[in-house]
């Protein structure tokens, strides 16, 4: 994406507006869910990730029949393979974002976590 292009998905102080990309990881429940929701709903294009691919495609179905536009991303943030992958197809699909949260849950486990 060149300057101007870059400067062209920005508002009047350099500020992302909506249109440009926004990722939100963790976005098939809770607060990304939601979150997700209230971007596209202000226009922003909604990349959608999370592990499960029958939740990321409902979460992605509901913001597009509510008139958004979303794009699921798959990736089980765990795995560093799954996360580099996630971050390559993004970057290849979309050269700059508006937003990036860094919304979802990766934790140790059960058994894992009592040992620490």
């Amino acid at each position: 994406m060149s300057p101007h292009e870059r400067r062209a998905e920005q508002g009047s102080e350099g500020q992302p507006r909506p249109g440009a990309p926004a990722l939100i990881t963790g976005a098939t429940s809770g607060l990304g869910r939601s979150l997700a929701r209230a971007l596209a709903g202000r226009g922003w294009t909604v990349l959608v990730h999370g592990r499960d691919e029958s939740r990321c495609a409902a979460v992605v179905k509901e913001l597009r029949t509510a008139g958004g536009t979303a794009y699921p991303y798959l990736a089980d943030l765990a795995s560093l393979r799954e996360t580099a992958e996630l971050g390559r197809r993004v970057a290849a699909e979309h050269p700059s974002l508006g937003l990036l949260v860094n919304n979802a849950g990766v934790g140790a486990g059960g058994t894992r976590a009592a040992a620490l």
